[in-house]
């Protein structure tokens, strides 16, 4: 984690590059740079075309295979109607990956942040379209706004 000097170094350091790039600017537009994970920038945008791309890890399998004080019930690992666990799917126009699953027919949603929805009635597998299969990583990519953040 770096100081809270080294920190300040960079801002500075970003502000001077700010003032002496090429990057077209009118007085109403703010240059934001997209930065490498070394501090880097690697160029520059207007923050109306600026995104934010979330990832999260998640693991390749179920490891978790039973349940219960002596590991007498077995949790089903595949694909439940279609549907595996951290999938990316939409429900009423909202993207949403899935948490859990049940064999009657309902779903568990999550955010990138893997908070739980909240949603009433409990969503159903036949009311959503599944956007994305699951692999090791759970992505999404929204507006940049300053404040967004995960809790």
């Amino acid at each position: 984690m770096k100081s809270e000097k080294q920190r300040g170094n960079n801002v500075a350091e970003y502000a001077q590059l700010a003032k002496a790039s090429n990057y077209p600017q009118e007085d109403s537009e703010m240059v934001v740079y997209v930065i490498s994970m070394d501090g880097q920038p690697l160029m520059p945008t207007t923050p109306c075309k600026a995104r934010i791309l979330r990832k999260r890890c998640v693991p390749k399998g179920d490891y978790q295979q039973t349940k219960g004080v002596r590991s007498e019930m077995r949790i089903p690992t595949g694909k439940v109607q279609g549907f595996k666990k951290f999938d990316k799917v939409e429900y009423e126009g909202v993207e949403y990956f899935i948490q859990g699953r049940m064999s009657s027919g309902y779903v568990v949603f999550m955010d990138i942040c893997g908070n739980k929805a909240q949603l009433k009635p409990m969503p159903k597998f036949s009311k959503m379209e599944r956007l994305q299969a699951r692999s090791g990583w759970m992505m999404t990519e929204d507006a940049f706004i300053p404040h967004l953040r995960c809790a």
